[in-house]
């Protein structure tokens, strides 16, 4: 496969999980100064960058506050972290590679793409804007896995999703642990995955911290756990490469498999010992995946990368 196509899907992937995620967390987070007026905003607004591992531009004297995340992360096009920067970029991928994707994904990326960079886009009220733009970027995975092929192209796109989904996940879990690892704070990063639902369902409504804990970890069954993220990049590396991966000669497989097997195993208590640290490590091992691909697959084409957290371009 041509690295042009390979690399593009792949950070299509990345960027459309990207997006989903700061939706979501930004609405869990609008959500939680509504609810409750005494939290510091300036105090959760930075928690919440350097959970993200971003910082406000050096050259800005804004305040830290909900309008100012707002308007780094979601709505200024010229801020490389924000979801109108991510969803141009997610249609200039799509443009190399118009003859790889489907026209339908192609006209729901387009779509978006104009509606996000609408005069509307703007007027309408944040939480409006931002379930758009999640339920847009899961109408655009959703035509991706309906009308491509599952082949290597596809593959490539899983990968990205699925690295980023893992990634962004461990920062939220990382949250949890600077805020003690209380019942609420691990409800607010469940409501960031989309997952507070499947959690009560999956314990009828009684479970508590250490079963928050086991569910976003290792559970095999949820789509947002770190288990099921890491094996699924382990499935699409094995697709990719399957007898290098199958016979463990995968240096990039083998290192997906050694940080999944350093938590599945693991007591819930066990879990929550060391949590940063453990989240860190699982960071760590996302940036080295992401660049051993970028190495092996996209080398020397023009690609956008992330630097520092950061969407930049080469």
């Amino acid at each position: 496969m041509l690295s042009r196509i390979a690399g593009s899907l792949f950070w299509i992937g990345r960027y459309l999980e990207r997006a989903e995620n700061i939706s979501r967390i930004l609405e869990v987070k609008l959500q939680q100064f509504l609810e409750d007026p005494t939290v510091d905003e300036r105090a959760a607004s930075s928690s919440l960058l350097g959970a993200m591992g971003l910082d406000m531009p050096e050259h800005t004297d804004e305040l830290i506050d909900a309008g100012a995340v707002l308007r780094y992360l979601w709505y200024d096009p010229d801020s490389p972290s924000s979801v109108r920067a991510i969803v141009a970029a997610v249609r200039q991928s799509a443009r190399r590679i118009r003859e790889t994707i489907s026209p339908e994904l192609w006209e729901a990326i387009n779509t978006t793409y104009n509606e996000v960079f609408s005069a509307s886009f703007t007027a309408i009220r944040p939480t409006a804007s931002l379930q758009l733009v999640r339920l847009r970027c899961v109408q655009i995975a959703g035509l991706a896995s309906q009308t491509m092929v599952h082949d290597e192209a596809y593959h490539f796109f899983l990968l990205g999703q699925s690295l980023e989904r893992v990634d962004m996940t461990s920062r939220l879990i990382s949250t949890v642990a600077v805020e003690g690892n209380t019942l609420v704070a691990w409800t607010r990063a469940l409501r960031a995955v989309g997952g507070h639902h499947a959690f009560n369902r999956t314990y009828f409504g009684e479970g508590d911290y250490l079963d928050a804990a086991r569910f976003l970890i290792v559970d095999r069954r949820f789509p947002h756990s770190l288990v099921y993220g890491l094996q699924a990049v382990q499935d699409s590396l094995g697709e990719l490469d399957p007898i290098n991966v199958k016979a463990r000669q995968d240096p990039t497989a083998r290192l997906v498999g050694r940080t999944r097997s350093r938590m599945e195993y693991l007591d819930a208590s066990e879990l929550i010992e060391g949590l940063e640290d453990r989240m860190e490590q699982v960071q760590v091992a996302c940036a080295q995946v992401s660049g051993e691909l970028t190495d092996r697959y996209f080398a020397g084409i023009e690609v956008s990368v992330w630097h520092r957290e950061v969407l930049v371009c080469d």
